[in-house]
C-alpha cells in the first residue's frame, strides 16, 4: 500500500510540471507581498484569487532578461480576454502593471496573473511561456500546384458543331426575353447597326478619339445623328426590351426614359450609385 501511494505520488509530482515547480522552488520571482503592495485593495486581490480558481488566466509569458510579465486573462463571463502586462522591479517588486480593460490599472485581472505568476515563476526561470503555440513542422513549403495539382478538363465532351450552336439559339430565343448572349448568337445583318448609328463605347475607344486634341468636339461629331438616321434606329429597335438592339444603342446615352431622374439629380446636387448603373445599361 505504502508503494502504491507513493508511485502515485511521484507520477503526480513529474507529470505535472506546475506542481513540481510549486515544491521545488522556494524563492519565487513575485512575491505575495509585492502584490498585495501594488495593488493595495483586498477586494481586487480576492477577485483575482477568484479568476485564478476560474482557469481564467488563458496565458502567460515570462521574459527574466526584461523582468517583464505578459498575459491574457479572460473577462468574468469568459465571453472575451483582455491582455495584461506587469513590469517587475530587481527585487521582485511591481514596478507597473497595464491591463487594456475598461479599468485599465490595478484591475483583478492584472491580480489575477500576478497571482499565476507568483505560482508558476521561479527566480531560476529563464525566459519562457506557457500556452504557447506550437511551432510548425520542419520540412519543404509545397506551392498550391503541388498541393493541388490540374486535373484534366474541358467543358464540352466534344468540339463546337453547328448543330450544337443551333441548339443554343433555339434554347435562348425559347425565353422569349432578351439574355445576356442573345446579340452575339443572332445571325449578322447585312448592314449592322453600329454602321448606321454611333455606338458609344465605340467612339470612346476609337482610334480619331484617343489620338484628338480636342476629344469633345470629336465625340460631338461621331455622335451627330440626321432625321433619317433617327427614323431608321426607331425601326430598327421596335419592341425596346425585347429587342437586343435597343440595349446597344442606348447603353451610355441620355434617353427620354431617363433624362428626367438626371434633371432631377442635378437640382438636389446628389447623384446616386443607381443613376449611374442605370445610364451604364447595368
Amino acid at each position: 500500500m505504502f508503494i502504491l501511494f507513493c508511485s502515485t505520488f511521484l507520477f503526480v509530482l513529474f507529470s505535472d510540471p506546475f506542481v513540481f515547480k510549486r515544491i521545488m522552488a522556494f524563492k519565487h520571482v513575485l512575491k505575495l507581498s509585492s502584490i498585495n503592495a501594488f495593488i493595495d485593495d483586498n477586494k481586487i486581490i480576492k477577485r483575482g484569487e477568484n479568476a485564478l480558481e476560474s482557469s481564467h488566466v488563458k496565458k502567460m509569458e515570462f521574459d527574466s532578461d526584461l523582468q517583464i510579465i505578459r498575459g491574457e486573462v479572460f473577462a468574468s463571463m469568459k465571453d472575451k480576454s483582455y491582455k495584461v502586462s506587469i513590469v517587475l522591479e530587481q527585487n521582485g517588486d511591481i514596478r507597473e502593471a497595464t491591463c487594456i480593460c475598461p479599468r485599465g490599472i490595478k484591475c483583478h485581472h492584472i491580480a489575477a496573473l500576478a497571482l499565476f505568476g507568483h505560482y508558476h515563476i521561479s527566480v531560476t526561470d529563464k525566459a519562457c511561456a506557457w500556452n504557447a503555440p506550437p511551432k510548425p513542422k520542419d520540412g519543404p513549403v509545397k506551392c498550391a500546384e503541388e498541393l493541388y495539382p490540374p486535373k484534366p478538363y474541358t467543358a464540352l465532351e466534344g468540339g463546337v458543331t453547328t448543330a450544337s450552336i443551333n441548339r443554343l439559339k433555339e434554347r435562348l430565343r425559347s425565353f422569349g426575353n432578351t439574355v445576356g448572349f442573345t446579340w452575339l448568337l443572332n445571325e449578322e445583318s447585312i448592314n449592322p447597326l453600329e454602321n448606321r448609328f454611333a455606338i458609344i463605347e465605340e467612339i470612346i475607344s476609337s482610334k480619331d478619339f484617343l489620338e484628338a486634341t480636342d476629344k469633345v468636339s470629336v465625340f460631338r461629331q461621331k455622335c451627330a445623328v440626321d432625321d433619317h438616321s433617327i427614323k431608321d434606329i426607331a425601326a430598327t429597335t421596335t419592341g425596346q426590351v425585347s429587342n437586343e438592339k435597343w440595349f446597344l444603342v442606348r447603353k451610355f446615352r441620355l434617353t427620354a426614359s431617363n433624362f428626367g431622374a438626371i434633371i432631377a439629380a442635378c437640382q438636389r446636387n446628389r447623384f446616386p450609385v443607381s443613376l449611374f448603373k442605370t445610364l451604364l445599361g447595368e
